[in-house]
């Protein structure tokens, strides 16, 4: 989904490099999330009642592992998501890049 956003909104020669660069890093994990359970919800549906290979009571126990496997990463990408904000927020690049140039390091 990360090269979807980014070649969407890249204008002329698209590089990979620049798709990249344009690439919205917010909105592609979400992206991808709604595409893969989108997925994952027809491949079991599709096994549960077409080919009746597998009781509909899987899918809450299915679904509750899921959760739980899943939500260490989903507190991960909030405080990520939340850190980036306070650190745009703070400017805290320009201020980097002030200290970088008083403090006379040749780079």
């Amino acid at each position: 989904m990360i090269f979807w956003t980014g070649y969407a909104v890249t204008e002329g020669e698209a590089s990979i490099f620049k798709i990249f660069e344009n690439a919205d890093v917010s909105k592609s994990p979400i992206l991808g999330g709604v595409f893969g359970l989108a997925v994952t919800l027809d491949l079991f549906f599709r096994q549960a009642f077409v080919l009746k290979g597998v009781s509909c009571s899987v899918f809450a126990k299915g679904l509750l592992s899921g959760i739980k496997s899943i939500l260490a990463a989903v507190y991960i990408l909030i405080f990520a998501w939340a850190i980036s904000d306070l650190i745009g927020r703070l400017e805290t690049g320009k201020y980097m890049a002030n200290l970088v140039q008083q403090s006379s390091i040749n780079i």
